[in-house]
């Protein structure tokens, strides 16, 4: 009695232990499943020079390039920017216009997003010496950030 007792004490121990290790490894596969390897990248920056639009109103662009070098689409990314001043601390709002939503990225894609500064003649000068924050996201991670002097 003591044998069998034993005995079904002992396969019930291995079965627990397997049963675990089991769930572990189930674990461990959805895991690395719904880790996903981002490779979104900001490739280029530029920043045009002012343009007049007619009378006392300027205007200029700046071009963000955006890579999507990873092995698969990427919805939800987002792209934050803004100026920083130099001795004064700007901290400027500007207007992105193209396109109007970034949408899906996929595999090997590039997109070319627009956004404009537009300013009287008085306030141009102000710029000078300051710099052009993109970063680029996807929910709170940042995937990537590019600083320019302007």
């Amino acid at each position: 009695m003591k044998r069998a007792s034993l005995a079904i004490i002992l396969i019930s121990l291995v079965a627990v232990v397997f049963a675990a290790g089991f769930i572990n490894i189930q674990i461990q596969m959805n895991r690395l499943l719904e880790e996903k390897e981002y490779n979104l990248t900001i490739k280029n920056v530029a920043i045009g020079s002012w343009e007049n639009l007619g009378g006392l109103n300027y205007v200029r662009f700046f071009n963000v390039t955006i890579q999507n070098d990873g092995p698969g689409n990427v919805g939800g990314v987002t792209l934050a920017f803004k100026i920083t001043g130099n001795q004064t601390n700007i901290q400027y709002e500007l207007m992105w216009i193209e396109p109007d939503q970034m949408g899906v990225l996929h595999a090997g894609e590039s997109k070319l997003i627009r956004i404009y500064q537009s300013e009287s003649l008085d306030n141009i000068g102000k710029f000078s010496g300051c710099t052009f924050v993109a970063t680029l996201m996807l929910d709170n991670l940042i995937l990537d950030e590019r600083t320019q002097v302007m």
